[in-house]
């Protein structure tokens, strides 16, 4: 073995990726991990062969000098600084090097490059290869058979690859991949390639991009970026057919416009001859996030929709969300619409087609250590046909609210909420109202249960042009509430096969009076009657929902709550909750509509969740009459996950007014790429399906393509069928 230091100089480097596009896929449920074959390119340091920064070593079996230069024969290896070149041959002349014969060239762990012969000029710093097969890889450094090594990301094929003086590298007649090796099911192919590494760039010539052999895509340049930058360019297109509107082809164009913004448009042409333009903004700032959509289409008379809408159609949107520290935070959105049937024509990122409004909303947040300050304003704009904008929900422009928490001695805190709201509809004014609910509550908790009395004061003060009593007092209020709410604890723990689990009883005993205080005369702005549809809710101090009335009543609620706790992963694996309200007095109404049965108990109470097992996972909620004979309302969600492939989800739903409706979903792998997803939901009371989904999907390292077919139940009571196709490349199709 011939070891030989030389010093000189010698510069390479070479940086071949792909560019990455984005295409979302229609069921994210379907999405699995898939393992994939790895390799990794090691790096060589100078450190690691006893030579200093700057040096250059040369080992081979045989090696020779003359005036010529030096020539180096068998088992030929270079090393300087990260740099490796291997060789059968290795020549040395006046800082040339020309190599012959199995050459490998690798980099900072970063390239590798095997050919037959190369030529390296360390004087002008440019070197040349043919007929070369490289690797690329990226990121952070591991150790993988003892050496710092990075994972090969990109790899392709080059007739000739030349390193420029500048930093370019030239590539003729190349093609790269970011399939596994030894898989050509994806491959980009191009007459010219030039990579840029000071700027991140990449710019090829005559592009043809080929799937199983087959040229699926060909254009006459294509830009991309050398990492994983984002880079402005054409995304791959979607397919959609729907019966409203036909076959859909939508082509979306990218635009990076900066590291922390972009742009995507899409032209969508639709055979039923309209033409949809869609523009996306996205921004990341240090404490905002914001996202711009703006839409449009132009409509004639002769189009099939329902509807007599002409012209020039469209939606916009705007939502930005920001947080600074962990004190202020707030969101903005606003969704506008330029008919009341553009949602039902064109649901999507701006709602749903049966949504009756579009809302533009802000509010600002600041959180204290014994309090919280909000503001905002909200407006709500009708979005489907035959909604009475003259009873449309009311716009709150401004609301202000401040929530105080504040302890004062030992098991003592004050609470007091303070709302201010300013009501509109359609822009006129209707009134404004100011609330303050203070109370003073105390807390015992001894190790066997809980006690909570509060003892407090809602009180309401409007200007309403709705008030028309001549009594100036008549807009003021105040209403005295009291609660006394206690809780026991009865544990019982168990140990069975090593996991240790307690079952834990709490009954559970609250009573709350609010004496009667006329408010018909007051405004009803944002009232409701509750429903309990929640254990929790049959504990709340007032039957409404909303801030006009605090509704009277004596009553004690009691319930109770069984539940089996696996205190070695602290999560319940089943609760039973029941519960019921007694009432001791006669309820006034106190909204319009307020019909109020004269009975002694309310609705029963019934929830069950359980986790049988790791397979399944079930959730019940009853809501019973008050003698617990008829069901008025019933929610049930099951999940079973039969093995490691196949999951069933189900959901039945049932309402003594609205009806029945049941839903299904199977998710099945049937292996590791291909998988399977079908979906239903059925109302019962009318017999009629309301929704079938079937998805198909497959994925391999490589490339990845998803079919999914519907059927919808329409608000007109017919069916809307229809089918979307996402063909996704790696390393081309947002893997």
């Amino acid at each position: 073995m011939i070891r030989k230091i030389i010093i000189f100089k010698i510069h390479y480097l070479l940086v071949i990726t792909s560019t990455m596009l984005c295409l979302t896929p229609a069921y994210a449920g379907l999405l699995s991990t898939i393992h994939c074959p790895q390799d990794y390119i090691p790096l060589f340091l100078t450190s690691e062969y006893g030579i200093e920064e700057g040096e250059s070593l040369v080992e081979s079996d045989y090696a020779e000098s003359n005036a010529d230069g030096d020539l180096f024969l068998g088992n030929v290896i270079f090393i300087k600084d990260e740099s490796f070149m291997g060789a059968d041959e290795i020549a040395l002349q006046e800082g040339v090097l020309s190599a012959v014969g199995n050459v490998i060239f690798r980099q900072s762990g970063e390239i590798e490059i095997r050919s037959e012969q190369g030529e390296f000029d360390s004087n002008q710093d440019r070197s040349e290869i043919r007929s070369a097969h490289f690797r690329l890889a990226d990121g952070p450094t591991r150790m993988v058979d003892g050496h710092k090594s990075r994972l090969v990301q990109l790899r392709g094929q080059a007739e000739v690859v030349v390193k420029e003086p500048d930093g370019r590298v030239l590539i003729t007649e190349g093609h790269v991949s970011k399939c596994p090796e030894g898989n050509r099911d994806v491959v980009l192919h191009a007459a010219e390639i030039e990579l840029d590494p000071v700027t991140s760039q990449g710019k090829a010539k005559k592009v043809v991009i080929r799937f199983k052999g087959v040229p699926i895509l060909g254009l006459p340049v294509l830009y991309f970026a050398l990492g994983d930058e984002r880079r402005t360019g054409f995304l791959y297109p979607t397919i959609k057919h729907t019966k409203k509107h036909g076959l859909a082809f939508a082509v979306p164009y990218y635009i990076n416009l900066a590291p922390n913004y972009d742009m995507t448009q899409t032209v969508e042409v639709m055979s039923k001859g309209k033409l949809r333009l869609n523009n996306e903004f996205r921004h990341l700032g240090k404490w905002t996030e914001t996202l711009v959509l703006v839409e449009g289409l132009e409509t004639d008379d002769d189009d099939d929709d329902d509807n007599d809408v002409e012209g020039l159609r469209g939606a916009h949107l705007f939502d930005t969300h920001f947080r600074r520290d962990h004190s202020w935070f707030g969101n903005v959105n606003i969704v506008g619409v330029s008919d009341d049937y553009y949602l039902k024509d064109f649901a999507g990122d701006f709602g749903s087609s049966g949504d009756s409004y579009v809302t533009r909303n802000a509010d600002a947040h600041y959180l204290g250590e014994t309090y919280v300050l909000s503001a905002g304003a909200q407006r709500f704009k009708v979005a489907k046909p035959g909604v009475n904008k003259e009873s449309a929900t009311l716009d709150r422009e401004p609301w202000v609210e401040m929530e105080i928490s504040h302890p004062l001695v030992q098991g003592v805190t004050f609470d007091s909420n303070l709302r201010y709201d300013k009501f509109l509809r359609q822009n006129q004014f209707l009134g404004k109202r100011f609330v303050s609910d203070n109370s003073l509550s105390y807390r015992l908790r001894p190790p066997f249960g809980e006690l909570t009395i509060t003892a407090g004061t809602r009180s309401s003060r409007y200007s309403s042009l709705a008030l028309t009593i001549s009594d100036t007092s008549a807009d003021n209020i105040s209403v005295p509430y009291y609660a006394v709410d206690g809780s026991l604890y009865f544990d019982r723990h168990m140990e069975s096969d090593g996991a240790g689990r307690t079952w834990t009883l709490q009954p559970r005993i609250a009573y709350i009076k609010v004496p009667y205080r006329d408010q018909s005369h007051l405004p009803e702005f944002d009232t409701a009657a509750r429903i309990f549809l929640g254990y929790e809710d049959l504990f709340s101090v007032n039957r409404y929902i909303g801030e006009d009335r605090l509704g009277n009543t004596d009553q004690v609620t009691v319930g109770t709550q069984l539940s089996l706790r696996d205190n070695e992963h602290l999560k319940d694996v089943f609760k039973l909750s029941l519960g019921q309200i007694f009432y001791d007095d006669d309820r006034k109404p106190q909204i319009e509509g307020d019909e109020l049965e004269d009975k002694e108990k309310s609705d029963g109470f019934l929830g069950i969740q359980a986790a049988l097992g790791v397979a399944t996972k079930v959730n019940a909620v009853f809501r019973v009459d008050d003698r617990w004979e008829e069901v008025q309302q019933t929610s049930l969600t099951g999940r079973y996950v039969a093995t490691e492939k196949t999951a069933v989800t189900g959901n039945y739903q049932y309402e003594i007014v609205e009806g029945e409706q049941i839903g299904l979903r199977l998710d099945h792998k049937m292996n590791s790429t291909w998988q399977i997803a079908a979906q239903s939901v059925r109302s019962l009371d009318e017999d009629m399906q309301i929704e079938t989904t079937v998805a198909v999907h497959y994925k391999n390292c490589c490339w990845s393509i998803e079919l999914e077919l519907g059927r919808q139940l329409e608000e007109d009571k017919t069916h809307d069928t229809y089918a979307q196709i996402y063909f996704r490349l790696k390393g081309f199709g947002g893997y």
